[in-house]
């Protein structure tokens, strides 16, 4: 959904909060492939890599997922490669050894289950929650928990990063 359509949302004519995981692709793949770093941000990425954080942005969403030569020949191969040689060495083998969107397929079944996780105990507490890619969208009353909950549930899937919540529900 494009955020134009999620700043639309409104519940009793307040805009929703939106309540994001922070680079959460990137921080996927460190923790799928034993990364080293952590709590990695696309503007931190854009500084050490010397360019603007909103094609850092667009490139995050595909990147590991892309077969091995494309992602040679992304602006954020080099990044990775002096950063994170021995995580990317991981991944090539496994694409190698299973084929390219392996990546993807074990990225996107960590993010569901941090996801489902996280809904499944907001729920309980009878908070309900508008999902959208890696962010959920909840009632101003409930960013608090919604933050705190999301926080400690991907780290407890071991996934190393944050939560931003944008107040005005867009992001």
């Amino acid at each position: 959904m494009p955020s134009w359509i999620r700043e639309q949302i409104t519940i009793e004519g307040k805009k929703l909060p939106e309540c994001d995981i922070v680079c959460l692709h990137p921080n996927l793949a460190i923790n799928l492939y034993d990364g080293s770093l952590t709590y990695l941000t696309h503007q931190m990425v854009a500084d050490r890599a010397g360019v603007h954080v909103d094609p850092v942005k667009i490139e995050h969403l595909s990147f590991f997922n892309m077969n091995w030569n494309d992602m040679r020949k992304s602006p954020l191969f080099d990044y990775y490669y002096k950063n994170e040689t021995d995580m990317l060495t991981r991944i090539y083998q496994d694409k190698k050894e299973h084929g390219y969107k392996i990546t993807s397929k074990k990225m996107f079944k960590v993010e569901v289950g941090v996801m489902t996780d996280v809904i499944r105990y907001l729920n309980a507490k009878g908070i309900y929650v508008l999902y959208v890619y890696d962010a959920l969208l909840c009632v101003g009353k409930d960013e608090n928990l919604v933050i705190e909950t999301m926080n400690r549930i991907i780290l407890e899937h071991g996934v190393k990063t944050s939560v931003k919540c944008d107040s005005l529900g867009i992001s």
